[in-house]
């Protein structure tokens, strides 16, 4: 929801800013299905570990 607002309320200045945005859009959909698709966590150190991987996001 928000990204179609984001779409919607800001022009993109060159190509940069309209493939950036499509590449944001496809990392999280992957991201997304990565989720949703994928098997729980083995362990609470793997969790652990996502969590320190994911802030360097």
């Amino acid at each position: 929801m928000f990204i179609g607002h984001f779409g919607i309320g800001f022009a993109a200045k060159n190509n940069s800013g309209k493939y950036g945005l499509i590449a944001l859009i496809l990392f999280l959909v992957i991201i997304q299905a990565g989720n949703i698709m994928g098997p729980p966590p083995p362990d609470v150190e793997m969790i652990a570990w996502a969590v320190i991987y994911s802030g360097c996001l």
